[in-house]
């Protein structure tokens, strides 16, 4: 299951202000009759120096930030809020190394 983002290259970066929604209501409500699995919001898998800051995200189908074997990602300056879909986790490290995660306000169903 992919990510709607999908940061695949080292030193990649997303930022700026902005808002990203990930229309997890309908994925929750609209297919799960279609057994549809929702995606993840953001998602970087066997990556180095990522940068994710300066950012509202909305609505998550499913986990809103994972990190899967990642070395050095920097998060800062988040905004998570998923109410209203189920099991839409904040923000979620796997086997990864030098995490910083500062400045991020958090409201999830999970």
């Amino acid at each position: 299951r992919l990510p709607l983002l999908n940061l695949v290259y080292n030193e990649s970066a997303v930022y700026g202000g902005g808002t990203i929604y990930g229309n997890g209501n309908q994925y929750w409500y609209g297919h799960r009759e279609l057994k549809v699995k929702p995606p993840r919001l953001i998602g970087a898998t066997n990556v180095e120096n990522i940068k994710i800051t300066h950012l509202r995200l909305r609505d998550a189908p499913y986990w809103t930030i994972h990190l899967f074997r990642v070395n050095k990602a920097y998060i800062s300056h988040i905004d998570i809020q998923n109410l209203l879909s189920a099991n839409t986790d904040g923000i979620d490290i796997d086997s990864s190394k030098r995490v910083v995660i500062e400045f991020v306000r958090l409201s999830v169903r999970d």
